[in-house]
């Protein structure tokens, strides 16, 4: 995968060759998601706040929201995705992880694994 090529060229020191390739692989993964179609659809805060989620941000191929501690990535995660498909949005993936004890910062990528953002933000 090129994240794999990526994390091999930055363990080689070679950060120029690693920005290179993701900034093409980007460009690719961008032409074949625009062939997909997906639906255009916004998050909206206000909303996902009477959920319980805080929305941090959120763009084009990315949601930030806040994770409370006491409570699991997956279910925050599946609020955000119920949220979103209810408004007609792409499938949403998991891009990190914050363990249960844990609050902070949890990044979701828009689109399924296969998406630009979600292979971009892997990488």
């Amino acid at each position: 995968s090129a994240g794999s090529v990526i994390n091999a060229c930055r363990a080689a020191s070679s950060w120029t060759l690693a920005c290179a390739l993701l900034d093409r692989e980007l460009s690719r993964w961008l032409e074949l998601e625009s062939r997909t179609g997906l639906v255009p659809w916004e998050a909206s805060e206000q909303e996902l706040r009477s959920e319980g989620v805080d929305l941090l941000a959120a763009s084009q191929g990315m949601i930030a929201v806040l994770k409370p501690s006491g409570i699991l990535t997956e279910e925050v995660i599946g609020q955000v995705q119920d949220h979103v498909r209810r408004r007609g949005g792409p499938d949403l993936t998991s891009v990190s992880r914050l363990d249960l004890p844990t609050s902070g910062v949890l990044a979701i990528a828009v689109g399924g694994l296969a998406s630009a953002a979600g292979n971009y933000i892997l990488a």
